[in-house]
């Protein structure tokens, strides 16, 4: 097992379901559900770029390492399941993957810590 493979941890999509909730002033709230799980390794962006960045930015960014079979698209979202924290992909993993001849089977895509919009729940 790489060492990569051994920093990876559940976490699920989540899926919008559409604005199906209603909230406290006679609006809806937007809906999103559980899809399908996967596993990746998600490390705090810790290089200079990073780091310049925070200073105009409040939200961490990260680094998502999963293998190439999980597809990580651009806005997707998606929870870690050991803490509850929510991740939205601000790239796409297709342009960051090793190739297909390459020992090492994973894609990178960097992501934003995120505050759900809405409610998530367990209907379908």
């Amino acid at each position: 097992m790489t060492l990569y493979e051994q920093a990876m941890t559940d976490c699920t999509r989540l899926v919008e379901i559409g604005d199906t909730a209603r909230d406290h002033v006679g609006g809806t709230e937007s809906a999103w559900k559980r899809g399908a799980k996967f596993r990746a390794a998600i490390v705090l962006d810790q290089s200079q770029a990073a780091r310049m960045a925070d200073r105009d930015i409040a939200r961490d960014s990260y680094t998502v390492i999963a293998p190439r079979a999980v597809a990580l698209a651009f806005m997707d979202v998606f929870i870690r399941e050991s803490d509850g924290q929510v991740f939205r992909l601000t790239s796409n993993g297709r342009d960051r993957q090793t190739p297909m001849s390459a020992g090492l089977d994973m894609r990178a895509a960097s992501a934003e810590a995120w505050e759900l919009p809405g409610i998530l729940t367990d209907g379908e």
